[in-house]
């Protein structure tokens, strides 16, 4: 298992917000488990993400409630983004020899409970 923590020193970026926009900072952290799966090498991808952000002005007057479910669907969606990039890079370079492997095709699962 690899875990991937944020480093104790740096405080996260100051907040600020416009009219339209909100930018924030935070921090994150990932673990990466491997399991034997047969033939293969079985990953499991755990990331945890903690920020805040100001509210934009053009958001003052809608709920808290609701501005927090908006970002945390954009949130969603780029690191789904993201790692599905990044897998599909890495079944890539295994496939066109690139990256070492045992000959099988790799696999890309969700573990249990994942919900990104």
């Amino acid at each position: 298992m690899l875990t991937i923590l944020p480093l104790e020193s740096g405080a996260a970026p100051a907040g600020a917000a416009s009219l339209f926009a909100m930018r924030g900072g935070g921090s994150c952290t990932s673990t990466i488990t491997f399991r034997p799966g047969g033939a293969a090498t079985r990953v499991a991808f755990r990331l945890s993400l903690h920020a805040s952000l100001p509210v934009a002005y053009s958001l003052r007057l809608v709920s808290r409630a609701l501005v927090a479910r908006g970002a945390e669907k954009v949130l969603q969606r780029r690191v789904r983004e993201i790692l599905d990039g990044f897998a599909q890079r890495s079944i890539d370079a295994f496939r066109d020899g690139q990256a070492p492997t045992n000959g099988a095709a790799p696999r890309i699962e969700d573990p249990p409970g994942a919900g990104l």
